[in-house]
């Protein structure tokens, strides 16, 4: 039953009958809400699956990784965001879905928002695989392959790992290259791009096109808003709760509890406790 119902809610367009879960106590709800599958059952689904199941291998890493969050949690988002972005291609399916619904909470502009993609993914076991840095000859075939591929050498350039998508129509490779900052407010967008082009200079190619991917701990929405770039997909604190709030109750959420999410959702303050 959980094999169904774990793809089912991570799906990003979630196709579960919360009613049904809700009236057989499945489902945990929240104040202004906030519904979530009991995370100790999705845990403990994850542990005894993670052999025999990718989606519960990526998701008890992304767990494991979540864990082992201390104050400094920015220093370990990539590798918790790089196997919960595997999780949510795996109950895709190599279904296509817009930009928009993948991101979801994210802050990006119209075009992005709307584009149709497949987010590929390997025939492995594990999606994920790590390469010395990004000069690796292997990295545009494991990209094309579907793999998300992540840089040993982790501030590469300011990116941590890239993650790929087929654009429909066009076919054309689409490689998300992903940031984790910790800052107050994004100081500059030409150093952003600049990173983005660092890291992926030596990947260039025609059917082949870059956009970035920025996760935040900054509450400073309305500035992100106003400047942010045409082929930027950008995460708030706020955002990055929405995003990622299938999994439950991270210490990632309330380890650095800003005043954002401390007045959209006052109880993560006890959840910190």
């Amino acid at each position: 039953f959980m094999d169904e119902t774990a793809s089912k809610w991570f799906h990003p367009n979630c196709v579960l009958d919360l009613a049904t879960l809700s009236r057989d106590g499945q489902l945990l709800e929240l104040p202004g809400g906030v519904q979530m599958l009991h995370p100790i059952v999705l845990l403990c689904w994850a542990q005894q699956r993670s052999r025999s199941l990718p989606l519960a291998n990526h998701l008890n890493q992304a767990y494991a990784v979540d864990a082992g969050l201390g104050p400094n949690t920015e220093k370990s988002l990539g590798p918790l965001m790089c196997h919960y972005e595997a999780v949510l291609r795996l109950a895709l399916n190599k279904q296509a879905t817009s930009l928009g619904s993948f991101y979801h909470g994210a802050e990006m502009h119209s075009a992005l928002h709307a584009k149709q993609v497949v987010a590929t993914v390997s025939g492995t076991f594990d999606v994920v695989v790590e390469v010395e840095n990004f000069k690796d000859k292997r990295v545009t075939e494991l990209l094309q392959i579907g793999y998300i591929v992540v840089s040993e050498d982790r501030v590469e350039g300011g990116v941590e790992y890239l993650a790929p998508y087929v654009e429909e129509g066009t076919k054309k490779l689409l490689v998300a290259a992903v940031q984790c900052k910790s800052v107050t407010r994004v100081k500059s967008w030409d150093n952003v791009i600049a990173e983005l082009n660092a890291a992926t200079k030596h990947l260039q190619s025609a059917n082949m096109e870059f956009f970035s991917v920025i996760y935040t701990t900054t509450s400073d929405q309305v500035t992100i808003q106003k400047e942010l770039p045409e082929d930027v997909v950008c995460y708030t604190a706020s955002g990055l709760f929405s995003f990622t709030k299938k999994l439950g109750i991270l210490r990632l959420h309330v380890m650095k509890l800003g005043t954002a999410l401390k007045r959209q959702h006052p109880w993560l303050q006890a959840a910190k406790a």
